[in-house]
């Protein structure tokens, strides 16, 4: 049995099971959470995590290299924490996208990160596969 998360805590105060999703919502729920994680974050290991987050906010001189190194994090971690995949591949797409923000008014330019992660499950020998979006740095504002 996989747990959703974040984790229901007053359904346990409450008498309640905590929801619960199956193998593949846990692992998307597992690679999300290292995307999401700065290294030395996560108390119990502070190697968990993604170097995304290391590059957040500094110029983005060649956006391949970026790309790239990027990857190269995500795929190690996946590679160490998540033992529940085989054969994985992960992909990252950065683009530029023009977004409105409604607190300034403003229309800003930011990175958008595409993140995809094909891969096949252990246990069962099916395909996995993952995508999230996300932006990062503003860049300008119009």
């Amino acid at each position: 049995m996989y747990y959703k998360i974040p984790l229901a805590f007053e359904n346990i105060f409450q008498g309640k099971n905590l929801p619960s999703c199956s193998l593949g919502e846990s692992i998307a729920q597992h690679i999300q959470l290292m995307i999401e994680t700065r290294y030395g974050e996560h108390q119990g290991d502070m190697n968990f995590g993604c170097e995304i987050w290391n590059f957040d906010f500094q110029l983005m001189v060649k956006l391949d290299d970026y790309e790239q190194k990027i990857r190269g994090s995500l795929l190690r971690a996946i590679e160490k924490y998540e033992r529940r995949l085989n054969q994985v591949d992960v992909n990252i797409k950065i683009s530029d996208e023009e977004v409105y923000n409604t607190v300034s008014g403003n229309k800003e330019m930011k990175k958008q990160a595409a993140i995809t992660v094909n891969a096949l499950i252990k246990e069962t020998a099916e395909a996995f596969y993952f995508r999230t979006e996300f932006h990062l740095n503003p860049i300008i504002s119009v």
